[in-house]
């Protein structure tokens, strides 16, 4: 039982030094980035399909709006842009 803590963090320990590297690179270049966008990129081709009786209210979806702002301004403040927008659905 005390392997899993463990393993959870030194996943968080390497995510905040990636955060903490990130925070000095450009959008493009961040790390953390690359990997929301694939994890966006995963929901949008496996999991929305799935759950379609949700109808986004926005003509681009949330998930799109999102994936743009982390590449504009990078993950911490594009993912706070956009889950400030996808928080109006709910």
């Amino acid at each position: 039982m005390y392997k899993h803590y463990n393993i959870l963090i030194i996943m968080l320990i390497v995510f905040f030094i990636l955060l903490i590297i990130d925070f000095v690179n450009s959008p493009q270049k961040q790390i953390t980035a690359k990997i929301a966008i694939s994890l966006i990129n995963i929901y949008q081709e496996y999991i929305s399909p799935k759950i379609q009786f949700i109808q986004c209210k926005h003509t681009i979806t949330c998930s799109e709006f999102m994936k743009l702002k982390i590449r504009e301004k990078g993950f911490l403040k594009g993912g706070w842009i956009g889950f400030k927008r996808v928080s109006t659905c709910f």
